[in-house]
């Protein structure tokens, strides 16, 4: 069956390399559908285009999209790991070797460098490499850990002083965090948000 000219196959590796190529930290804003996400709810607050993406965020308690597609992605690979098999386990193991032997845009190759910087980034890529499955309870508090980074740097800066719109925000206007083990979204919606106005 063909659809908008695309083999099923096709259509397969598009999604994976689409679900892939986002996860690695510094390109989580460039992912097209977290522009048009961002563009969203910068019109819902009535903000400025230029408003800083993680202001806007935390200000509608809302994760990246990164969080999500990491988190499905992952589920996707333990799902492989635990059919039975040998022929889709043959597949992941040729992924891997081509990965290992310098193809960047392999599938297990791209979650393999997005858990780069992740707290147990070693332990995630040991699994992968091995074929097993990945604890995604663990990986939800990485990547929550290593998306707070940002709040986590305007601790104890003065708003006066520091020209970042993140500080201002973190000091004066946003509510607290939730703690990264927390199953709940990080944030608090504020009450504002959840008010019938009209």
């Amino acid at each position: 069956m063909r659809c908008c000219g695309f083999s099923r196959h096709m259509r397969c590796q598009l999604a994976c390399n689409l679900s892939t190529q986002f996860l690695k930290h510094d390109n989580g804003f460039s992912n097209p559908l977290q522009v048009a996400h961002m563009a969203f709810l910068k019109k819902i607050l009535g903000n400025k285009s230029t408003s800083a993406n993680w202001c806007v965020l935390r200000e509608c308690a809302q994760e990246p999209l990164q969080f999500y597609q990491f988190r499905s992605a992952v589920k996707f690979w333990n799902r492989m790991v635990y059919l039975n098999s040998n022929t889709l386990r043959d597949v992941m193991k040729a992924d891997i070797s081509l990965g290992n032997s310098g193809a960047s845009n392999c599938w297990t190759r791209q979650m393999k460098d997005a858990f780069g910087n992740l707290q147990n980034g070693t332990v995630y890529r040991s699994d992968l490499l091995h074929c097993r499955k990945l604890n995604i309870s663990s990986l939800r508090i990485d990547l929550r850990f290593r998306h707070q980074a940002v709040w986590r740097e305007t601790h104890g800066q003065d708003p006066c002083s520091c020209l970042k719109k993140s500080v201002a925000h973190h000091n004066w206007f946003a509510l607290p965090e939730r703690p990264v083990s927390d199953a709940r979204a990080p944030f608090v919606m504020p009450e504002y948000l959840k008010m019938d106005i009209l």
